[in-house]
This record gives structure tokens, sequence and C-alpha cells, in this order.
């Protein structure tokens, strides 16, 4: 059997960003840490799985839909109880209902890659990268190398016998299950600690760089951003270089960029913050928390809108640019996702059994009431959606990454109507693109005409939902907005042709959209 031990609350510090959460919850590229620790631990062929969570937390129905999904079933501690008496809880709960065999642990907010396989009672052991407490384990690899959290024991009653001897003591008890079956220590290579907030975010930053994205790289505090076309990476450089000053508060420092060589870059600050989709999907923050980002939100907003001057021609290419971004691109874009799909847009579409229109009829309905709510001159973001938003909740701050920075029809620019913007942040809030991106939807289909979308979310959600909409709505009312946002999810189709099921609950989503009272 494997147990990831979780039956404890991330420490207070990290709970003031993310809420009262166990570690392996913790939020970590759009999923959270659990996903990726089963992952990982696929690799050992054990067909039983465990995590330990405390007793008090309240396991919502779409964590609970994950761990179903994970085949991941879960064991109740106190979150009093030490680590020792946890996992002696742990083990013989999974003893009683039928597991038996070699024991894996691995702690919760650890997140390991390699693990040995065919080999019975291990230590796993890693260099540190800071100074905190670890149990330090002289080995032949180095004599700085600690107990990294993962320990595999093949005896399950000499395992259950000494944590009950060693009573409130988990190194004590794997000390003397070693006197009495002996353990190979295995180097982790691979070792990735999430459980304080400096090494939370050390550790994403490693991830971010070796295994997330090719074109991230960051080291020293620095964010190297590459990529192609070209052009694409030259314009965000130029929209951070060109921004009023008054803008610039919210948004990283530019240390520098070069076009020149074959692969354009440039260089952001690091910031140790956690972007706003994963603490949307996966965090528990409290809803005075997100007030105080929407709020942070509204005044970038405001001063995007009052940070510059322009001409009669400048506010008419505004305009241009906004009606190519509507209607030009919906269009080509559902042209595309028609060819590739072999999808008639003209079939009549039934959602949660309602005839509905066409999807070119619904584009075409989108297209003309978002042209009508006029034009909002501004510094525009151009993508500000949660995913590039960070918040950093000790200073109250907010920071935009990855901007636009390019008109429809491609060339530099940091005006736009604020809207699309607005547009953009509800696509998020109320469009809930980000749980469709962590998969955390239900899809249902009759044929690829007939289909409904389902969303497990909570009254927490729903009251974030109801904080944006208000705060917003001097600016426009999400009624107003809302065929633009049906008009990012269908325009968005082809850009994820590699999944198609995220395809099926974007279009789903967009009618659903176009219900919301």
């Amino acid at each position: 059997m494997i147990i990831i031990n979780s039956g404890t609350y991330i420490v207070p510090e990290f709970q003031s960003e993310l809420g009262r959460i166990p570690p392996c919850l913790l939020p970590l590229g759009n999923r959270k840490l659990i996903e990726h620790q089963v992952e990982a631990l696929s690799c050992l062929n054990d067909s039983t799985l465990f995590v330990t969570l405390p007793d008090d937390y309240d396991l919502y129905a779409d964590d609970q839909l994950l761990f179903d999904k994970l085949a991941v079933r879960v064991l109740r501690v106190s979150s009093e109880m030490s680590l020792a008496e946890a996992v002696l809880v742990a083990v013989s709960s999974a003893a009683l209902v039928g597991s038996s065999g070699e024991v894996h642990l691995l702690h919760g907010d650890t997140l390991l890659y390699d693990f040995p396989q065919g080999k019975s009672d291990i230590l796993g052991v890693g260099i540190p990268q800071d100074s905190y407490s670890w149990q330090k384990e002289v080995s032949d690899y180095s004599e700085q190398s600690v107990w990294c959290g993962y320990f595999s024991f093949q005896s399950m009653p000499t395992l259950i016998q000494c944590l009950a001897v060693a009573k409130n003591s988990f190194v004590d008890a794997v000390n003397i299950y070693r006197q009495k079956k002996g353990m190979e220590t295995h180097f982790f290579t691979s070792w990735f600690d999430l459980g304080h907030i400096n090494t939370y975010f050390k550790s994403r930053a490693r991830i971010t760089t070796e295994r997330a994205f090719n074109d991230l790289r960051i080291a020293q505090n620095i964010v190297w951003k590459t990529g192609l076309p070209k052009k694409k990476i030259e314009a965000e450089a130029h929209w951070y270089q060109t921004i009023p000053t008054k803008i610039k508060r919210f948004v990283p420092q530019l240390i520098d960029a070069d076009f020149n060589a074959d692969t354009p870059s440039y260089q952001l600050e690091y910031l140790p913050l956690v972007p706003l989709n994963e603490l949307f999907v996966h965090g528990r923050k409290e809803a005075l928390g997100w007030h105080a980002i929407a709020e942070q939100l509204i005044d970038f907003l405001q001063e995007a809108t009052s940070s510059f001057s322009l001409n009669q021609s400048e506010n008419q290419q505004i305009k241009q640019d906004y009606t190519c971004l509507v209607a030009d691109k919906t269009r080509n874009r559902l042209m595309l996702f028609s060819q590739e799909n072999n999808f008639d847009l003209s079939k009549p579409i039934s959602f949660r059994g309602i005839t509905m229109p066409c999807v070119q009829e619904l584009a075409e309905e989108c297209i003309n009431a978002s042209l009508r709510i006029g034009c909002r001159p501004a510094v525009l973001h151009g993508d500000l959606c949660f995913s590039n938003i960070l918040f950093n909740s000790r200073q109250d701050q907010l920071k935009l990454i990855d901007p636009r920075g390019l008109t429809a029809d491609g060339h530099f620019s940091i005006y736009g109507n604020q809207f699309y913007d607005i547009a953009k942040l509800m696509h998020s809030v109320v469009g809930l693109y980000d749980f469709i991106l962590a998969g955390r939807y239900t899809y249902c289909e009759k044929t690829p005409y007939n289909f409904d979308l389902t969303f497990s979310i909570n009254a927490e959600i729903k009251n974030i939902q109801s904080i944006f909409k208000n705060l917003l709505n001097p600016l426009i009312s999400f009624q107003d907005v809302k065929a633009l946002v049906v008009l990012l999810f269908l325009s968005m189709l082809p850009l994820h042709s590699d999944r198609p099921d995220r395809q099926k609950a974007m279009l789903a989503n967009a009618y659903k959209i176009h219900l919301t009272e």
C-alpha cells in the first residue's frame, strides 16, 4: 500500500496566502500537489493508495471527485496527533480495510520523482536547499543528506510495532525498524519540498524550469522568457517598456530584453507569488482576501483609463482593433475549429435538453451585443485572466504578467478597449475557465450537438463571483459583458486542438454562460 501523510494543515504563514488546507492539496501548476504525487508514485505499481486528512477538514464535493478519479482512499486522523501517531492510525486503518504487505510512506508536502522499484525497506534521502531542521542522514551520497520524506517498509506488522513502541517520535520508530530489519538509503536527485513558504516557492521555480515550461527559466530571482513567434515576445517586452509610469507598479520589473538572437527573450524579476487561477481553483482563501484582490484589480482598471491621453485617430484605431478582435477573430477561429473537427457550425445545439441556436447564430448574436457596449479606451493588458495575475497578500499588491501588446492586425500597442480586459477577467471568475483547464467539471454528451456541462462549485466560489460582479458593476455589468465572455470561449476552441475534451467543455460552457442570469 501507499500512504500519503497529509493529516495536518499547512503552516500559518501559508494559510494567510492559500487558506487552511492540508499540504497534499497545495496548488502547483493549476493542479493539486496530490495529482503530481499520484502520477509520480504510479511507477510503484501498487494498486492501493491512501491519503490522510485532518478529521475536521471539510472535503468539498469536487475534492472528493478528484480523489475518486485518482483512486485514492481517504483516512481521517486528528490534526493534533504527532506524525508517528498519525502514521500508526493510518497504517492500522489501511490494514483493517484489507491492505497488507509492503508500506510506502510519502510526506504530504513532498514531491519526488524516480522512486526505486523492486526494492523494499528504503529510506529516501536528498540534499536540502534551506536550513530547516530535517533529520540528517550521513550517507554514501553526501554528509549533508537528510530524510526527504519517502520511506518503504516491507513488514507492516513490524512497522506497527515500532510506531507503538516509539510513541510520539516517528524518527525513533524508523530507527527502531532499521535495527530490526535494516533499511537501504536511496538518494533522490529530484526532491521538491513544499512544506515551508521559502521552499515552496523555490520548488515551484525549479519545477517550472525543469518540468513545466520550455519557454521559462528561473534563476537568481530572474525569469527568462523565450518563445516563438518572435513578434509575440517582442510585443510583451515592448508593453512592459512603454506603459505609463503609473501602471508600472502593477507589473514586475523588466530587467532586460534581447531580440537579436534567433530566439528572442526578455527578463523579469521573479516574484514568489501564487497566480490567482491556482488560488481560485485549489486554495481556500477567505472572501475578505478576495475582496482585497478585486479592489486592486479595480484600481488597475481605473489607472489604465486615466494615465494617458489619445487623439481622435488613436481612439478610432482602438475601436477598429476591438471590432477585429470581437468579430473577425471569432469568425476565423470558429471556421478553423469547424474544419479541424468536422463540426457543423450551422447545426442546432441542445444544451441541458433546451434547443439553442447553432454555434454560428450564437456567435453572431454575441458579436452584435459585444459591439453595442461601446468602447472604454485604456492601457490594455489583453489577456487579463487569473493565470496572468499574481497577488501579494502581505503587501496588498497586484502584479500582472504576460500582456498581449499586439493589435488584431499584428502591430505593437499598449492600448485597447478595456471592456475586453474585463471580459477576460470575467471568463475566469464567472466562466470558470481555470476549472476547465484543471479538469474540475463534468461533461455529458449524447451527440456532439447535444451535451451538458456542470461544475461542482461550493458556496465560497459563488461568493467570490458575487464580489467581482458587484465591484466591477460601476464599470460595466456582467450582463453587458456576458456576450463577450461567450465569444472568448468560442474563439478559444481551436487553441486547444490537442485536448478535444477541453474543446467540448469550452463549447458547452459558452452555452452555459449564455444562459447565465
